[in-house]
């Protein structure tokens, strides 16, 4: 039978020899025999009232408020001179508000307020040599801090910030070194106060330092730690490609592409460094960052997660001309078409697909092909099917068939009726959604420009008058709709005369596509 402390009163004292480790010599008497067991049993009944059944009724800072304090107090107590192993007692108390932590976020609030952070630094600096201790001292932080400021700034107010960086050093055992880093990149996630801080403390080179690490669990934590300093922060973007760390980044995908983890981490690290600097996006494609983006989602063909992210840094690499070139020779743009297929069940991750493709395919003829012949429209009406009611995820869709209607004029009846019959329910559905309406209008103006009768003129008709309409105010959706509307009446005056089944070609330019996706900006537009 398990046996519990519900909860500890305020006045409720145990001495301290109580959770101290105490060993038995064989030649001691029954009644120090029974001493021991008491003070065993004691510390076991101790630690399991800080791990209580989820039906226990103690719940919120009120039941909990005392466990709190009789951790901390164990904390503070442990250095008294009749501990024999106050390193072992601070362990036991900071798992315990671990525990405490994980059960609410009433208890996490309440043990940020009873000022644990020095107490945990403090903790950490005594016993630096306890990795247990180190482990379970720098999740309790991260724990603590995540999303809270008042709790980073917490840490930054006692030291906490150069301490964790300055615990990074060759000698680091592989189980401090991936808490650390985790929680370094905990830290800094979202405030750039703090990623100035620790990149000022030397925190990029420590992490590049850790990718060097035989452990794989260490890398994976240091391209964590990375993606978060230089996430929308550009002078720790200038820092790291100043260390060569793009280099680094590269070889450790490149050197172990199977580990699923790593791989996802390694692609979030790419995605972050070239998002909005052109530069470096560059400077990643000349030195084989799509080649090897797409062996890490070969090697990864079933993980959802790696195909998402690797589709996420191929979309951000395609702002490139550069990149966007070799995206069709190095087989990127087959990748990302098998990727949405193997993605189709979250539409999240479809999405980001979806944007790679739309990005590679911008305005270049051969990629248009490559992608028309992997299957690429095939993909992209299936998925439109399958979420007609996700109008970012139709958006999406419609780009992807504007950007590939060269392609689409040249295939099979049975797909071109497939297209279109998609695009107008989409558009139709939808029909506030300014994207949705852009992108099919656009699309059908190409198509007939290219001489494809288009069987549901009538429907597509009303749409286009409809947006005249209700789109006034918008130049591309009302210069669209009024381009199409025209070409329709023109065609239906050339098939009277000819009595022809079929439009004909009819001259002009094809419809230039505006950008790309929208929030990054053009190639031209330095990536902002």
């Amino acid at each position: 039978n398990r046996v519990v402390v519900p909860v500890l009163p305020e006045h409720f004292a145990v001495p301290n020899t109580a959770l101290s480790p105490v060993s038995v010599n064989e030649g001691q008497d029954d009644a120090a025999v029974a001493q021991v067991r008491r003070r065993k049993s004691m510390v076991a009944m101790l630690d399991q009232s800080f791990d209580l059944p989820n039906n226990s009724g103690i719940t919120g800072d009120n039941a909990d408020a005392p466990l709190v304090r009789f951790a901390l107090r164990g904390m503070n107590e442990s250095h008294a001179s009749q501990h024999t192993n106050p390193c072992r007692a601070h362990e036991r108390a900071i798992r315990q508000l671990r525990n405490l932590t994980s059960k609410s976020d009433e208890n996490r609030r309440l043990i940020l307020a009873e000022k644990t952070v020095p107490l945990i630094l403090q903790s950490l600096r005594q016993y630096s040599t306890s990795d247990e201790l180190h482990e379970q001292g720098c999740r309790l932080l991260s724990e603590l801090v995540r999303g809270d400021d008042d709790g980073k700034r917490e840490i930054i107010s006692h030291g906490g910030l150069s301490f964790l960086v300055g615990s990074l050093n060759d000698e680091t055992t592989p189980k401090v070194a991936v808490a650390v880093l985790s929680t370094l990149g905990i830290l800094v996630e979202g405030s750039p106060e703090m990623q100035a801080m620790v990149a000022e403390f030397g925190g990029i080179g420590d992490a590049l330092t850790m990718l060097g690490h035989n452990e794989v669990v260490v890398q994976t934590e240091a391209l964590f730690l990375i993606e978060h300093l230089v996430s929308e922060n550009a002078k720790n973007k200038d820092r790291l490609t100043d260390l060569d760390g793009t280099t680094r980044i590269l070889h450790v995908l490149e050197t172990l592409p199977h580990n699923e983890e790593l791989a996802a981490q390694g692609t979030r690290a790419i995605s972050a460094l070239v998002e909005g600097n052109l530069r470096i996006c560059d400077q990643l494609g000349c030195m084989g960052a799509v080649e090897i983006v797409v062996q890490v989602m070969e090697a990864n063909s079933k993980a959802p997660v790696v195909l998402h992210e690797g589709c996420r840094a191929l979309r951000f690499l395609a702002f490139s001309d550069e990149n966007r070139f070799r995206m069709g020779e190095k087989f990127a743009i087959l990748s990302a078409v098998k990727a949405i297929v193997e993605m189709q069940r979250s539409p999240d991750y479809v999405m980001t697909g979806l944007l790679c493709l739309s990005n590679a395919t911008f305005d270049l003829s051969p990629n248009i092909y490559v992608a028309g012949i992997s299957g690429g429209v095939d993909a992209t009406v299936c998925i439109m099917k399958l979420y007609p009611q996700h109008p970012d995820l139709l958006e999406a869709g419609c780009r992807v068939l504007r950007n590939l209607s060269d392609w689409i004029a040249t295939a099979c009846e049975q797909l071109i009726l497939d297209t279109l019959e998609t695009v107008v329910q989409s558009m139709d559905s939808h029909f506030g959604t300014l994207g949705i309406q852009e992108h099919g209008l656009c699309m059908f103006v190409n198509l007939l420009q290219r001489g494809v009768h288009l069987v549901v003129d009538t429907r597509v008709e009303l749409l286009a008058d409809r947006c005249i309409e209700a789109y006034d105010e918008d130049d591309t959706v009302r210069s669209a709709a009024l381009e199409l509307h025209h070409l329709l009446q023109q065609a239906r005056y050339e098939e009277s005369q000819s009595k022809a089944g079929i439009g004909k070609l009819f001259s002009g330019t094809r419809l230039s596509m505006r950008g790309l996706i929208p929030g990054f900006g053009s190639p031209g537009d330095n990536g902002q």
